[in-house]
This record gives structure tokens, sequence and C-alpha cells, in this order.
């Protein structure tokens, strides 16, 4: 056999090389390229609600009121299917969403804690004329964000919320309360979020409810 034969099989050898390796470069390029479209999903969680204020000292019925077009201004978009995209998990690009409604979620909070003031409550779309007692909540802000950190997850929650406070028509006080929240888990489910979520709302009601019970005495 001549130098110059085995030449020629070593250049086809290569050559052969050269093409898989490009093939297969291209092949994993694509994977990757696919993997990352896919990584833009959604995360899904569920809205919880558990009593935290100690206030007590409210009596008789209240009316309590927020129509959903008040979260005009709200970060929250609505998507097909009644789906709320609250934020981004940017580890893997995917919104964070629930099925909920979220001004039902914080109105059923509030009247939750209301309710152990002492106050009946009831929840309509606008305080009638001439009512004792009335409140009208706005939500100004509601976000859940998680930023990757070296081996933990970040959830960053921010709620901020408004409440009228009305005496036979008349508006008496307007209260504000809000929080912004970070707090780092492993946990890469959705339960820090849900769990994220509760306790900034707990918060902002600890706030909130003293006030309400004692400017309406």
């Amino acid at each position: 056999m001549s130098p110059g034969f085995c030449y020629s099989n070593n250049g086809i050898a290569m050559g052969l090389n050269y093409r898989n390796r490009r093939q297969l470069f291209s092949l994993l390029l694509a994977l990757l390229l696919l993997l990352g479209g896919c990584a833009s999903t959604e995360k899904p969680v569920t809205l919880t609600y558990e009593r935290s204020v100690k206030t007590s000292g409210g009596e008789g019925e209240i009316f309590l009121a927020g129509p959903a077009e008040k979260m005009d201004a709200l970060r929250p978009t609505m998507l097909p299917g009644g789906r709320m995209i609250l934020g981004v998990s940017r580890e893997t690009n995917a919104d964070i969403v629930t099925r909920q409604s979220v001004f039902g979620w914080v109105a059923d909070a509030l009247a939750e804690e209301l309710r152990s003031a002492g106050y009946t409550v009831r929840i309509v779309s606008e305080v009638p004329r001439g009512v004792e007692k009335g409140l009208t909540l706005s939500i100004l802000a509601l976000s859940a964000d998680q930023l990757p950190k070296v081996v933990t997850l970040s959830t960053v929650v921010e709620i901020k919320l408004s409440v009228e406070l009305f005496r036979k028509g008349d508006l008496l006080k307007t209260l504000t309360a809000g929080v912004r929240d970070e707090e780092e888990a492993f946990d890469r489910s959705s339960e820090p979020i849900r769990k994220a979520l509760q306790k900034s709302l707990q918060r902002v009601m600890q706030e909130l409810v003293p006030d309400i019970v004692t400017t309406l005495r």
C-alpha cells in the first residue's frame, strides 16, 4: 500500500469526521433552541389565606365593595381561560399564573379578618348609599417574581392596598398599606410563591384591619 493511498484514506476519514461533527453540532444547537423555546412555560399558583389579625371591637353590618375594574393599573395580565399573570420565574422564564380571582382573594381575606373582628360583612359591587358603614377596596399593586441565586430561588412579592372608609355615605378616611417581601428557598415548586403571597397579604391586613376598626367605632 503506497503512502499516497494511506494519506487519501486519512483525508477521507478526517472529512467524514468533520462532517459528522458539524451534523452533531447542528443537532445539538437545534435541541438547545427547542428546549429554550419550551422553557417559557407557566408556573401555576394557588392563592390561599389564613386569618392572622388579632383585633376585636367591630360591631354591626359593614359593606365591602371593590369592583374588578379598579384593577386597571395592576401589573397582572389576563390570559385566555381566566388565567392571570402575576410575574415571572427568571430561572426558566416561566410565567407565574393563577386561575383564581385576585380581587376575590384579597376581598375574601379582608372580609374574613373583619368578621373575626366582630363585623357582619357583605361583599357587594358598590357600597349602597346611606349605609352605616362601608368600605371600598382597591388593589394598587400585586406581583410575584422569582430570581435565581447560586443554589436557591428568591421569591419577591409586592402587595399594596387602599381602603376608603364610609359612614352614612360620607368618606371618613382613606387607608393605604403595602409590603415588599423577599424570601429564598431550595424548593423549585410553586409552594414558596403561595406561602410568600399569603404571608405578604397577612402583613398588609395586620396594618389595615386595626385602623379600620378604630376609625369606624
